[in-house]
């Protein structure tokens, strides 16, 4: 006759309390570290969008200007007739009429609106035609005055 014998209990599975704090607070840690990292690769990517968006108005200013005395002061429909944001919609542009005499060149300015008013360096970006010169300028503020390391960095995509 068999006698019957109580079975051992089973051994518990799953992590306890303490273990599900460890965890969490590991990935807590990790998620602190990786996500600063992770916006600025997106505000840089983002940037491409003023690029593209100053590229487009450079070529409709060479094109206006083989067709008039002077290059082209608006991005209306009496003008350019681009529309005022960039392709995706990180940038507000515009032809400044601070800028050089329209006769010989222009000022295309791109200023961050949205998510990318983070990008405190490369708030503002511009391309500048005068005397024959284009040049790319950047800053955090409309003075475009970024140092031509900084500007490398905001012109880099």
């Amino acid at each position: 006759m068999l006698s019957a014998q109580p079975r051992p209990p089973a051994p518990a599975r799953g992590l306890t309390l303490i273990e599900m704090v460890v965890v969490l607070t590991l990935l807590a840690l990790l998620a602190a570290i990786a996500l600063p990292s992770w916006q600025q690769q997106l505000q840089r990517g983002r940037r491409g969008d003023a690029i593209a968006a100053l590229a487009r108005i450079e070529l409709a200013q060479q094109d206006w200007r083989s067709r008039h005395a002077q290059f082209a002061q608006t991005l209306a429909a009496d003008g350019l007739a681009l529309p005022a944001l960039s392709p995706a919609g990180h940038y507000r542009v515009a032809i400044a009429t601070d800028g050089p005499d329209p006769a010989s060149g222009y000022r295309a300015v791109a200023q961050a609106i949205g998510a990318q008013q983070c990008d405190s360096a490369c708030l503002w970006m511009a391309i500048e035609l005068s005397q024959g010169e284009l040049r790319p300028r950047s800053g955090p503020d409309p003075r475009l005055g970024n140092a031509a390391a900084e500007n490398r960095d905001c012109w880099r995509p």
